[in-house]
């Protein structure tokens, strides 16, 4: 039998390279995005434990100087809060459009690989077909002989 051979194994490997990097890149922008919501959630507790601050100083004796410093400070950190959700939206959009290409370099290969074994399966086929036929032939060819070995006189 011969041996299979796919005419098309270097656009296959350039391929397989297109999806790992695509994949590579779509990991690195869920990892951004991640980074942002946990910067996003510490900047809430951080907000939150201002807030806290407030109310206890309230109880006691809390100076109109000391409340405008933690006013000014819960300003600048729903400034922050709302500056890193533009951030995150922007990074799940770029994490969506990397997905969207990671999507398609793997359909790319898939497509491909689909057809190397296709082409693998005919030539198989096509080998066996081909083996079959000599031994028609050799089992034929023999069956004649041995007829004519039995009339000759």
């Amino acid at each position: 039998m011969k041996a299979f051979s796919f005419k098309l194994k270097t656009l296959l490997h350039l391929r397989d390279i297109e999806k790992q990097n695509a994949l590579s890149s779509y990991g690195r922008s869920v990892r951004e995005r991640e980074n942002i919501e946990k910067t996003l959630l510490n900047k809430r507790n951080y907000l939150e434990n201002l807030k806290e601050q407030v109310a206890k100083r309230r109880t006691f004796n809390f100076t109109g100087y000391g409340e405008e410093v933690f006013q000014r400070s819960v300003k600048s950190t729903l400034d922050q809060i709302l500056q890193i959700h533009g951030e995150l939206e922007n990074a799940k959009k770029i994490e969506n459009a990397k997905r969207n290409l990671f999507l398609t370099a793997e359909s790319r290969f898939k497509s491909l690989e689909n057809l190397k074994e296709k082409k693998r399966m005919e030539h198989q086929s096509a080998e066996l077909q081909k083996e079959e036929s000599e031994l028609e032939d050799i089992v034929g060819s023999r069956f004649v002989y041995n007829l004519k070995l039995s009339h000759s006189p």
